[in-house]
């Protein structure tokens, strides 16, 4: 399967930036209602009772949901439940499960400091995804070299 590269405004120091590249990008719940124009709230209440549809997200990582830009730019509050769902905001299923943050260090064994440090001596692989300004490995086997 393969990721959507999203162009999403980079608002981080030229490092991070640079040691990110190739990693791809989602939006959180949060900038999905500040795209499409809806509350937050709004569009939380939609997602999990209706009776707009939202599309599912892309990526969770952890407990984090994440779209596509162009889904977000694509979807309108004009889809009710029930309703066809039209061809650009199908997204293949099922949504791509990311380990989070926590997951990592206890699959490491190290604190949080602690894993940034291993990452950045290559001995743990760097996130393959981001929602938000949460980082995501999408599998644990290119991990397990430094998992000792």
């Amino acid at each position: 399967m393969t990721l959507a590269v999203v162009p999403v405004e980079i608002t981080m120091p030229v490092e991070r930036a640079r040691r990110d590249v190739g990693a791809q990008r989602f939006l959180g719940l949060r900038r999905f209602a500040e795209v499409s124009g809806v509350p937050y709230a709004k569009l939380q209440k939609w997602r999990i009772r209706g009776p707009v549809w939202v599309p599912p997200p892309v990526v969770v990582i952890g407990r984090w949901a994440g779209w596509a830009l162009p889904t977000i730019q694509a979807w309108t509050p004009d889809y009710s439940v029930g309703t066809p769902v039209p061809p650009q905001l199908r997204w293949p299923h099922p949504t791509i499960q990311a380990a989070d943050t926590i997951t990592m260090c206890r699959l490491h064994n190290v604190a949080t400091a602690g894993l940034w440090l291993r990452i950045s001596r290559q001995e743990i692989a760097r996130p393959d995804i981001w929602v938000d300004d949460r980082p995501g490995w999408i599998s644990h086997d290119h991990d397990k070299r430094g998992a000792q």
